[in-house]
């Protein structure tokens, strides 16, 4: 678990802009060295942002900086690239691995080389920006991998509607639950990160207009850090509220906001020894509400029945008897 990024070297791709500049950013507002490794050198028409006009800003932001031209599908470049940062900054700790391409054409409209296009830089690239980086991650104190896809859920709409672009996250995922496996007993942290919902970065705009950006949240949602906890101290790997990770992140997560969501109704599960009635249920869905509701009247049913039905004992035949007006049978011994 890093506490802080202090001292830290980060090699992070595609930071030339977007989500890449604003984790660059948060990671050097906390001392860190960053690694910016983009394609980018001159202005594009469309989409903003340089390698050096990022490091310019990561080094506004308190950290130092190292403008790194790379295309991540070049083997040479990417080999050059991490030499260059572990002769700079004397090691490397963390590798964000946010470089991407965007082509959500359907099956019919997909050309094969927007398919290659997106198979090279998600898949093949992240796959080879992370190999590359492991050899000196291997040797830090405290390594990690970050990359930012989606999970390998088989949702068959999903793939209906961008089938190359959906097949490349998944390759990328796959790389993350491989690696992780393939090096927890080693210490490296392998770790993924989705946005729940579209981010408004330049592609954004430039892929669908102005309309897409209003239904969008801003870049630095990816580069906020998690709320610390009472329980210590979290990881300040850049994460999201609304993002999740590859493991159980997202199910802890919700496990916990349903855990603490009960704690603040104050409500007693309904059970066959409860006698103590419900307390208001403030902040507490009307679903769950009725659902409850539903329980504690079939428990009560369930006991009226079993007492209703439920055999005498001895002793309680013996008091019924005696309980009975005078002349009646007495119970025997």
């Amino acid at each position: 678990m890093i506490h802080s990024l202090r001292d830290k070297t980060l090699f992070i791709t595609g930071a030339s802009r977007g989500i890449g500049l604003a984790i660059a950013e948060a990671a050097a507002r906390e001392g860190a060295n960053v690694a910016i490794a983009a394609k980018t050198v001159d202005p594009h028409k469309h989409l903003p942002g340089t390698i050096f006009s990022a490091a310019e800003a990561v080094e506004k932001a308190g950290g130092k900086t190292l403008a790194i031209q790379m295309d991540v599908r070049d083997e040479g470049q990417v080999t050059e690239a991490v030499r260059r940062i572990v002769e700079t900054f004397g090691g490397l700790d963390i590798c964000v691995n946010k470089a991407s391409a965007i082509d959500q054409a359907t099956t019919l409209e997909t050309e094969l080389k927007g398919f290659d296009l997106l198979h090279d830089v998600i898949a093949r690239g992240t796959f080879m920006v992370s190999k590359t980086c492991l050899p000196h991650l291997l040797e830090a104190l405290n390594p990690h991998i970050l990359m930012l896809t989606s999970p390998p859920v088989m949702d068959r709409k999903k793939l209906a509607r961008s089938l190359h672009n959906t097949i490349a996250k998944y390759t990328a995922a796959m790389c993350v639950i491989g690696m992780a496996e393939g090096f927890r007993d080693r210490g490296v942290a392998v770790n993924a990160l989705q946005p729940r919902t579209w981010i408004g970065t330049s592609a954004i705009r430039f892929r669908r207009g102005e309309e897409a950006m209003r239904h969008c949240r801003t870049p630095e949602i990816m580069a906020k850090p998690p709320a610390r906890s009472s329980a210590g101290p979290r990881a300040t790997i850049p994460a999201s509220s609304r993002s999740t990770t590859l493991s159980s992140t997202r199910r802890a997560s919700a496990i916990s906001r349903n855990i603490a969501s009960i704690r603040a109704s104050r409500c007693t599960f309904p059970g066959p020894c409860s006698t103590r009635r419900s307390r208001p249920m403030s902040g507490v869905s009307s679903r769950r509400r009725v659902r409850w509701a539903r329980m504690r009247a079939a428990s009560s049913s369930r006991r009226a029945r079993h007492e209703r039905h439920r055999p005498l004992s001895r002793r309680a035949r013996c008091l019924d008897r005696l309980a009975q007006p005078a002349g009646a049978a007495q119970c025997a011994r």
